[in-house]
Formats: structure tokens, C-alpha cells, sequence
């Protein structure tokens, strides 16, 4: 569409279905309230947790379950931050105009999502139910050193779109609900609160740092090749914790897996 109406019309159709999303949200809200009324009593799972607004924070520097969480998701934005560089400077130098770069990351969305759609619906259940959450976790940090190590010695626009949709298809269908899974082993107030810390400040932190570390490096005189060469022992030491969180939650877990996935 963009060659049709430009970049200031997508982002016209983007307000417009923001907007649609607010007034959602808006009856959404109203609708949980009327039917808290209906239900009478209020459970448990619906009361207040209370406390304090620094609990999740001090919870996940004190449990190294939750701490481990953390530094998952600060891998999962430090190699983000790093491939959308990548892919930036890339698209920068193949294609001439704004409207070819907005086709070709478009493009990319589009097979992420397709492929996103069909795992989710066929295979993202199986998958947790017949190898469990240890290895269904370790799917997007083994895919990212394999991509990375790909782009040490093919930095291509071929190889990147390939690594790209792998590594989002996989986060998206595999590593999300496994890290959503992960929560179902720790109390409410860690499931709100901590969660919480680790999905905000600990994923920015992780793209800020990386931010700066790529600036550097390129400042530095580094290639692109030479970032990838960097990024693969970072991934490395990712896919080893998400080995050890896995078997760390699958023990400590007393019902079975296809329990927590349904």
C-alpha cells in the first residue's frame, strides 16, 4: 500500500485502528465491571494484591528463578536491538527510497506473521506438550547464535530476512508461551509484580545497552560481520540459561506441562 498512498497514510490508517483499539479496551473495561457485579463476591484472583510498587523488583534480584527470567528477556532485547540495527543498515544500503525500505520491512512482517499464524494454530500446543518447556525455550536462543553465526560469514540481505523471520516466527510461537508458562510456578504477587519489572525496565535496559554497545562498535570501526562475531558467544550463554530455567521450572512444577498450556 505504500507505493499507492505513502508513508503518511499508513500512519492515518494506523491512528485510525488505534483508536478502534481504544474504544475496544474502552467496552471491554465496562463489561468486566458489570459482570464483577453480577458474580457477587469477589475472588480471590480478583482482589487487590497490595504491598508495595518496589516489591517486583526487590523479588527478582532476591530469587534466582526470577532473576533468571530477567536476564532471559535482557538477551531476548539485547540481540533484538542488535539484528534491528542490522537490519537497518542493511535496508539502508539495497534500497534508494523511504517507500522500497517500508515495502521490504512490510514484506518481512508479513511472512513473520503467516508463519506466526499456522505454528500457533498446528504446532505451538504440541510442541509444549511433547517436549516440554526446557526445550521449547531454548527454539529462539538456538535460532539466534545459528543466525548470527549465518551473518558472520554472509551478511546478506538474503541470509537477514531468513534469520529474521526465523527468529521472530520462533519467539512468537515458541519462546512467548514458554515464558508465559514460566510464571504459572511462582505466587501472584511475583506473577504481577515481578513480571511487570522484568517485561518493562529489564527489556529496556537490555535495548538501551544495546543501543549504546552498537553505536560503539560502529564508532569503533567495527563491520557488521565483526557485531555478528560478538553476538554469537552472547547467545551462546543464552541458550545455556534457558536450558537451566527450563528444567528449573519443569521440577519445580507438580502438575503436568499440558496442564499449564491450557
Amino acid at each position: 500500500m505504500v507505493a499507492g498512498i505513502g508513508q503518511n497514510g499508513l500512519l492515518f490508517i494506523a491512528m485510525v485502528l488505534i483508536e478502534c483499539s481504544v474504544f475496544a479496551s474502552q467496552r471491554l473495561a465496562n463489561a468486566h465491571h458489570r459482570e464483577g457485579k453480577k458474580a457477587g463476591a469477589v475472588s480471590d484472583d480478583e482482589k487487590p494484591i497490595g504491598g508495595g510498587i518496589f516489591t517486583g523488583m526487590a523479588h527478582t534480584f532476591r530469587s534466582p528463578y526470577l532473576f533468571s527470567i530477567a536476564l532471559f528477556i535482557f538477551f531476548y532485547s539485547t540481540t533484538s536491538t542488535i539484528l534491528y540495527f542490522h537490519q537497518a543498515s542493511i535496508a539502508e544500503s539495497v534500497f534508494n527510497d523511504r517507500n522500497s525500505r517500508t515495502a521490504f520491512f512490510a514484506n518481512i512482517d508479513f511472512w513473520v506473521n503467516v508463519f506466526t499464524l499456522l505454528f500457533q494454530l498446528l504446532l505451538t500446543g504440541r510442541v509444549l506438550g511433547w517436549l516440554g518447556v526446557a526445550f521449547t525455550l531454548c527454539a529462539l536462543p538456538l535460532i539466534t547464535t545459528l543466525g548470527f553465526a549465518a551473518l558472520i560469514g554472509y551478511p546478506t540481505i538474503a541470509i537477514f530476512v531468513a534469520v529474521q523471520v526465523a527468529r521472530r516466527v520462533s519467539n512468537f510461537s515458541l519462546a512467548r508461551p514458554a515464558r508465559e508458562i514460566l510464571f504459572t510456578s511462582v505466587t501472584r504477587e511475583d506473577r504481577y509484580k515481578s513480571k511487570n519489572f522484568i517485561d518493562t525496565f529489564v527489556y529496556r535496559a537490555g535495548d538501551q545497552l544495546a543501543s549504546w554497545t552498537y553505536a560503539g562498535f560502529i564508532a569503533a570501526g567495527m563491520s557488521l560481520s565483526g557485531i555478528a562475531v560478538v553476538a554469537v558467544p552472547v547467545s551462546c550463554l543464552w541458550l545455556i540459561l534457558s536450558i537451566w530455567l527450563g528444567h528449573k521450572h519443569e521440577k519445580w512444577v507438580d502438575i503436568p506441562i499440558k496442564s499449564n498450556t491450557e
